[in-house]
């Protein structure tokens, strides 16, 4: 199968785009507006920030970068260019503390953040005592050592704002790209995830394989206008694998919010630190394990309480019956 020769992110941009440009990639379901984007623009975006990225007034390229925001398409964007690039990619959690932000700057090196207005005061917490802002990307400065990258802010000088650095890309010509990208070197380029809990380290080619492993055993096809649903944070390399490659490998677009999501779709239920469960089909399943034996496993006996037959009484008593098997449950719920 062609679709296995892939072993890093940059060839599944590249590949994949091929088949699913006219597709949709993303809708933006706001109460104000709804916004549509195809695989065309999307893969658009994602270049014009790698672009933008290795300009010479930024030039962020085999460096370790960090990510901490919510879920929303800048997030997409910003993580599957700075893997083309090269760049290590920390992901903070959202239950790290400013402290424990500040403590991995230092160890790691992190020369870049990405972050949102949601989490500035956090990112601004764990810089104040030890990091100068780089503020202004055009004038070098040798105290300057991070790049701070506001999806949202448009009026701090101390940022460099998302938009504006992705216009520079748009009109950087396109052969600049391909320069000094090695796809092998690629494969071993790692994503780590920092939480309270720990940290998790992957690298691209397992998260490929992850990838196709889970697709393989899901057997999702390349239909149009399959959907699922965006959570509010990518915290995990499930949450990682089930928004962000998976969709983009097989067509399929990402929702955000809930609305509009059928039982053909894959709706995602719930994440944790070491699992994901997600309904495909009427189906439940459960996707955790290791890199390495990523595993996708169907929940059985997933009946719901719906079912139940409801009788109530002069005192207030609710008898449920529901049959199970050759037996019959019976459970009481008492009160109003």
């Amino acid at each position: 199968m062609y679709l296995k020769k892939i072993e890093n992110i940059k060839e599944m941009v590249d590949e994949k785009y091929l088949s699913n440009k006219n597709k949709r990639a993303v809708t933006i379901n706001k109460e104000n507006y709804i916004r549509n984007i195809n695989y065309y623009n999307y893969k658009f975006d994602i270049y014009s920030m790698v672009r933008a990225l290795t300009d010479k007034r930024i030039d962020i390229k085999n460096a370790t970068v960090a990510l901490i925001s919510e879920n929303r398409y800048e997030w997409l964007v910003t993580y599957l260019a700075n893997s083309i690039l090269g760049n290590n990619i920390i992901i903070f959690n959202r239950n790290c503390t400013s402290n424990m932000i500040e403590k991995t700057i230092k160890k790691l090196r992190i020369n870049t953040i990405f972050f949102s207005e949601k989490y500035k005061d956090k990112v601004n917490e764990a810089l104040k005592s030890e990091i100068n802002i780089k503020s202004n990307p055009k004038k070098k400065n040798k105290n300057s050592k991070i790049n701070l990258i506001n999806f949202d802010s448009n009026n701090n000088p101390n940022n460099i704002n998302y938009e504006k650095l992705m216009n520079t890309g748009r009109y950087i010509e396109n052969y600049t790209i391909d320069k000094d990208t090695n796809n092998n070197e690629l494969k071993q380029v790692e994503t780590t995830f920092i939480s309270k809990d720990g940290k998790k380290i992957v690298s691209q080619q397992e998260l490929i394989t992850s990838t196709i492993r889970i697709k393989d055993a899901l057997k999702i096809w390349n239909k149009k206008n399959k959907k699922i649903n965006a959570t509010d944070n990518i915290n995990t390399v499930y949450e990682l694998i089930m928004q962000c490659l998976l969709p983009y490998c097989y067509g399929i677009n990402t929702y955000y919010y809930n609305d509009n999501i059928s039982k053909k779709d894959i709706s995602i239920e719930n994440t944790m630190q070491n699992e994901l469960i997600f309904t495909y089909k009427n189906k439940r399943y459960r996707v955790n394990g290791s890199e390495e034996s990523m595993a996708l496993t169907r929940i059985e006996n997933n009946k719901k309480l719906s079912n139940f037959i409801i009788i109530k009484n002069k005192k207030s008593v609710v008898r449920e019956k529901l049959e199970s098997g050759s037996k019959d449950l019976v459970l009481i719920k008492t009160g109003k």
